[in-house]
């Protein structure tokens, strides 16, 4: 859970510390764009799981509950990034991938998939 905390505390200080034509490729506007920062959360995510997996720490199981939770992540940000996030679904998104990087990481600690379900 400080882990994402603090990655996006150190991605919001880089990316006021830097300057805004280097922040972005000439001609894209991805970190504008609404959803950029879930679907980085969503791949800093899958990277984990897919370390965690790659290292034997999450078995095949656990990984496949983990990858429904995930996906499952990402299709609620679809559904909320549609018209925009409020701060509400944006509060709900950010909650669940604390909650998932949170299950990640247990499972590759213990070899168990954390708590149930929420």
């Amino acid at each position: 859970m400080k882990t994402i905390t603090l990655t996006l505390a150190a991605v919001s200080v880089m990316a006021a510390a830097t300057p805004p034509a280097a922040q972005t490729p000439i001609g894209d506007d991805i970190a504008n764009r609404p959803g950029h920062h879930v679907r980085q959360t969503s791949t800093d995510l899958r990277a984990q799981l897919d370390s965690g997996i790659a290292r034997g720490s999450i078995t095949a199981r656990e990984a496949t509950l983990l990858r429904v939770d995930l996906n499952a992540l990402v299709r609620l940000a679809r559904i909320y990034g549609r018209d925009g996030f409020s701060r509400s679904e944006r509060a709900t998104l950010v909650r669940r991938g604390r909650g998932l990087q949170r299950l990640i990481r247990r499972a590759e600690e213990n070899g168990t998939r954390g708590a149930p379900r929420s």
